[in-house]
């Protein structure tokens, strides 16, 4: 799998997998959320600009919906930038849709909306800065992640990584939070209103997070704040 991240053939395969999580009834349930988020912010923008940022690996149909709509531009890209050029490799060009690496995109309120797909888990604190200083004042963030399971701590927990989180070797602790600490967690990196709820969803065990993106002056402040 790691190979498959270097070239070409190996490339599109590991595209492949990495939306495997999105193509049974949990992960289509979770994208189904940021597919509606998308909806209902095209339809708000009302004709007016509407730069999308999509972080993590979305399903081919979500990219093609939004590549149809015609918005101002979209990026996909993820913490991991071995995740951004897999995916890049692997699909099919769709005008208006780029790919760049999160920290590989230039610092700037490019953004309108940011949908978040199974991504916070491999963002570290500096990831969600940055992501927060490349987005409109008063853009929305709309995010689903899986709530924590031993189901995927087993299937994740082969990479030492998974645990980095662990203090106490008695009580490991995988990358997957709760609704609430990662909204805790966005309200830290300087996000506003950050709120958690359960995905209603019969298919998924997982939350939605909504936070916005502060006015200049508060990101300001609260990149001071974090230098402190």
């Amino acid at each position: 799998f790691r190979e498959g991240l270097v070239t070409g053939e190996g490339a599109a395969a590991t595209a492949a997998q990495l939306r495997l999580a999105a193509s049974g009834p949990s992960g289509e349930a979770r994208w189904s959320a940021l597919a509606a988020g998308f909806e209902a912010a095209l339809k708000a923008s009302a004709g007016r600009r509407l730069a999308v940022l999509v972080v993590g690996a979305a399903p081919s149909a979500l990219l093609d919906r939004i590549a149809a709509a015609g918005v101002t531009e979209c990026v996909v890209s993820d913490p991991d930038p071995r995740r951004v050029r897999a995916l890049e490799v692997g699909d099919a060009e769709r005008p208006g849709v780029a790919y760049a690496a999160l920290d590989a995109i230039a610092e700037g309120p490019r953004f309108d909306l940011a949908l978040v797909g199974d991504a916070l888990a491999r963002a570290a604190a500096t990831d969600l800065a940055e992501l927060r200083r490349r987005m409109a004042p008063g853009a929305a963030l709309v995010a689903v992640e899986e709530a924590p399971s031993l189901a995927a701590d087993l299937v994740e927990g082969v990479a030492a990584d998974w645990w980095a989180e662990t203090l106490d070797p008695a009580l490991p602790l995988g990358r997957l939070r709760e609704g609430t600490d990662w909204a805790a967690a966005l309200g830290e990196a300087g996000f506003e209103g950050a709120e958690a709820r359960a995905l209603a969803s019969a298919e998924a065990q997982a939350a939605l997070i909504l936070a916005a993106a502060p006015a200049a002056v508060s990101a300001v402040a609260s990149d001071a704040a974090a230098a402190e």
